[in-house]
């Protein structure tokens, strides 16, 4: 696993946590990387996560936007 898969995992988790947690009418509980405050911990997961998904496209489609001539 590399460094990006694991960041866009972690972020998921903290994501997918606070979403069953608000079901049963709680607060997020998990800190996110350095950030102790849960409310902050899933802001920055949801925005890393969305970064990471940008940046995933972009490697995927490298190849046609910029091909190798050989």
């Amino acid at each position: 696993m590399n460094q990006y898969e694991k960041l866009h995992r972690e972020a998921e988790l903290v994501i997918d946590h606070a979403k069953k947690r608000a079901k049963r009418g709680k607060q997020p509980s998990m800190s996110y990387k350095e950030i102790k405050n849960p409310r902050k911990a899933l802001e920055e997961a949801k925005s890393e996560l969305g970064m990471l998904e940008v940046k995933g496209l972009y490697e995927e489609m490298k190849e046609f936007l910029n091909p190798d001539r050989d």
